[in-house]
């Protein structure tokens, strides 16, 4: 499947008259659609299906806000780790 560009670049100015680059991207949905026949099919309902069951997971917690910023802090230290900072 062939799609075209997903977007464009176009020069912007700010309030300050200084000039930069935007991307812009394409409307969505995207034409064509997603193929989601065979293989690519299989893992969109495999992606589903976990997604279901975090879902449901964060039901059980006291505190779902909790759980989620320990991803994000974990995250943001790995982040920092690669970039060298702190």
């Amino acid at each position: 499947m062939q799609r075209g560009p997903t977007g464009s670049y176009v020069r912007v100015s700010s309030a300050a008259n200084e000039e930069a680059w935007a991307f812009i991207p394409s409307a969505l949905p995207p034409q064509p659609p997603p193929d989601l026949k065979g293989a690519r099919g299989r893992l969109h309902d495999q992606a589903l299906l976990a997604c279901g069951r975090l879902d449901a997971i964060t039901a059980l917690l006291p505190e779902p806000e909790l759980f989620l910023y320990a991803y994000v802090r974990r995250e943001a230290v790995v982040s920092s780790q690669i970039e060298g900072t702190r």
